[in-house]
């Protein structure tokens, strides 16, 4: 891991609070955005270069690889969308072979993926995670715990120790790590992505690298079709599926990839 780091992490709460205020005066945005993308950096610099080796490899994808590691978007990003390669999980299998399947054998195979996706999750996955941000974060000033909301049990919530929070932020002091095993793994590039305040920190080079993303082409396409899903599920039903809650960031993030030369022609 990029031991840089530790020395923000190190720093008092009131020196770590002037540099994310610092930061968000010359960004432009909010200063609970600036540290929750400190803490966002700081996970995945522990998921690609921190865990055992030998473990299931892993794959950043979704709206914050877009952001952090291509700067594709411009909006925020809190959350980290995680898939783990399914034949490092004893679950080799695409998606040819599962359109190939019966409603109920595919069913029943996407359950196995599921389930031995939740089970290294919860199991060495989360140990490890938590024996790194125990090393890295003194005085036990966080908190590692399975995400409530998760019915399917492969999300994680790392509650970082804050110095911006305030009562009643729309910005929790956690990240969410949501993992699965069904997504496509390809085309996948290593990448490398810095936080907002590394260009605050002239003497310091916070940039996390062998970060493995899928590639934005992957990253659209996946976007098209949820929000196909989203417009089936309206024309069937009459209402928007969760009440329309957190549906315009893939409709912005379509718009903005069609701007780029990753989007189809």
């Amino acid at each position: 891991m990029n031991e840089a780091y530790q020395t923000v992490i190190a720093a008092s709460d009131e020196e770590r609070r002037d540099l994310f205020l610092g930061t968000a005066a010359r960004l432009g945005t909010a200063v609970q955005n600036v540290e929750k993308d400190f803490w966002v950096c700081w996970t995945l610099d522990a998921l690609f270069n921190g865990l055992e080796p030998g473990g299931p490899r892993l794959l950043f994808k979704g709206g914050t690889s877009l952001s952090k590691a291509f700067g594709l978007i411009s909006r925020f990003s809190e959350d980290i969308d995680i898939t783990v390669f399914r034949e490092d999980l004893q679950q080799d299998v695409d998606v040819a072979e599962l359109e190939a399947m019966s409603g109920k054998k595919r069913r029943a195979r996407l359950d196995e993926i599921r389930d031995a996706c939740r089970t290294y999750i919860d199991g060495p996955f989360f140990s490890q995670l938590q024996a790194r941000a125990a090393a890295s974060i003194p005085d036990g000033r966080f908190r590692l715990e399975r995400d409530p909301d998760d019915a399917d049990g492969q999300s994680l919530l790392l509650w970082y120790p804050a110095v911006t929070a305030r009562e009643g932020d729309y910005i929790r002091s956690a990240v969410k790590i949501e993992a699965g095993a069904k997504s496509a793994l390809d085309p996948h590039t290593p990448a490398t992505l810095r936080p907002y305040v590394d260009d605050d920190l002239p003497d310091q080079e916070l940039e996390v690298s062998n970060v493995v993303t899928v590639k934005p082409e992957r990253t659209f396409w996946d976007k098209i079709t949820i929000l196909h899903g989203l417009y089936q599920w309206h024309e069937r039903r009459g209402v928007l599926r969760h009440g329309g809650q957190r549906v315009s960031r893939h409709y912005y993030d379509v718009h903005r990839l069609m701007q780029t030369k990753e989007a189809p022609q």
